[in-house]
């Protein structure tokens, strides 16, 4: 039995009860995170031109834009609010799977129950978990394989692994049986992609990957829904999704424990930083070093950045240039990162807009900083340990370790976390909300399995 067949056996069997209250607790507090990051990046170059191009198509108003409430035909709708997700770079990640999961499965929660009308928030909650569980697993499978890291790696897993996920929210909205959920699941096969050369060449593709694959979800399962059929080796056929993008590399186990019982949405990561989470650990060393030992920009000669020696860590270790994109050259830079934690003793939205990045102080101090992937990995589902070494002017040497970075699930965010970064975002694009209507709308995803109709949420925030 492919796992495409044993997904859809769960997924549409399941129900609001299955979940952990963890896992309820968690899906709020991301759901606040995915909307506050979408409305800080609603104003970027990237989300204006996904709106300005999807409302030149036009057609059937059926979802609404996180933007401006305005409504579009769902899948593109589905497209447009993804790239808002993911415009800054903000929104969550999996450390061990290395995906992006609310960026493709909650602008199809979303879209889908406009469509179906008055979804509760129980089945909302619960449809998305499927979704974030299918896309995270996918993720691990490849990531935990034996012989991940010997090849080179192609592909981004957040969009080759998110339109799965995507497909499965829709279709647990729309009532599907497991035949249809599988057809869903074959037909975004033949649409997935999602290359690494966007991070390599800092490409402005990078923000709009996910949000094809997140579209792919949506027209899947509306083909499904009217009775198209698709290929049933979707993960293990010969051509099926793990011979042809992994090269059969994969670990079955990760795919299949606890499925039904554990969902590993539960298990993603919050960002403190608008950058790549690769980023993270050498932030929180700089950081921690520099307040703990009192140093500014002034007192360092040199830092050192000890990175384990994983895949990926090879994007963000290198010479920190500016190219065509100062703001993606930045986020998918460590010696960036850390030059502007020293300087400025934190790292926030703005430390990544243009105007900052192509300060010259800043390039200066990251040309001091060496970035070396000497750590050997002890467990490949975890990005640390993480080491930042600075060295003074006056020859003392400061050093510190981090193993879990900040937002992980062993150092998560709290409610309150949530909150002060729900607001930043908000804050960041000009305060959309007065305060009462900010407090209304933490409120409302705090009781949200208590909703009768979660398409509430949509009209409160646009």
């Amino acid at each position: 039995m492919d796992f495409a067949d044993k997904y859809a056996e769960m997924a549409t069997s399941a129900r609001f009860e299955d979940l952990p209250a963890h896992a309820v607790e968690m899906t709020k507090r991301f759901l606040l995170d995915a909307v506050g990051v979408s409305v800080a990046g609603r104003g970027e170059v990237e989300a204006r031109s996904a709106v300005q191009l999807v409302r030149s198509w036009g057609g059937i108003p059926e979802s609404s834009l996180f933007s401006s409430g305005e409504r579009l035909p769902a899948p593109n709708a589905v497209f447009a609010n993804s790239v808002m997700i993911h415009a800054l770079d903000f929104d969550d990640t999996h450390d061990g799977a290395v995906v992006h999961a609310y960026v493709t499965n909650l602008p199809a929660a979303f879209a889908i129950a406009e469509q179906v009308g008055a979804v509760s928030g129980k089945d909302f909650i619960l449809a998305l978990n499927l979704g974030l569980d299918l896309t995270c697993r996918l993720g691990l499978a490849v990531g935990s394989a034996p012989g991940f890291g010997a090849k080179p790696v192609h592909f981004i897993r957040s969009a080759v692994c998110g339109g799965f996920g995507a497909s499965v929210v829709a279709g647990k909205l729309m009532g599907f049986s497991q035949k249809q959920m599988v057809d869903a699941l074959g037909i975004v096969l033949s649409q997935v992609g999602g290359t690494r050369q966007v991070v390599v060449d800092s490409a402005m593709t990078k923000r709009f990957q996910p949000a094809f694959a997140a579209k792919a979800g949506i027209v899947s399962a509306q083909m499904a829904s009217l009775g198209v059929a698709g290929c049933h080796g979707v993960f293990e056929g010969d051509y099926g999704f793990f011979n042809i993008y992994w090269r059969g590399d994969y670990l079955r186990e990760a795919l299949t424990h606890n499925l039904g019982s554990h969902f590993e949405g539960v298990n993603l990561s919050f960002k403190p930083y608008p950058c790549c989470r690769y980023n993270h650990g050498a932030i929180d060393a700089a950081l921690q070093c520099v307040q703990k030992h009192s140093l500014s920009a002034a007192d360092v000669k040199k830092v050192i950045v000890h990175l384990p020696d994983q895949k990926f860590y090879d994007v963000v270790s290198r010479p920190f240039a500016v190219k065509e994109n100062p703001t993606i050259d930045a986020q998918f830079n460590t010696s960036y990162s850390v030059a502007s934690a020293i300087i400025d003793g934190f790292v926030s939205l703005d430390t990544y807009r243009v105007e900052t990045v192509c300060q010259e102080i800043r390039k200066a101090l990251a040309d001091r900083v060496e970035v070396v992937t000497d750590y050997p990995v002890s467990d490949k589902k975890k990005l640390g340990p993480v080491t930042v070494e600075i060295q003074s002017h006056r020859g003392d040497v400061f050093a510190v370790t981090v193993e879990h970075f900040k937002g992980s699930p062993e150092n998560t965010m709290t409610r309150n976390d949530c909150i002060e970064k729900f607001r930043r975002c908000l804050q960041y694009s000009g305060n959309p909300l007065t305060e009462v209507e900010q407090n209304r709308f933490v409120e409302m995803i705090f009781n949200l399995e208590t909703s009768d109709d979660v398409s509430e949420i949509l009209r409160c925030i646009t």
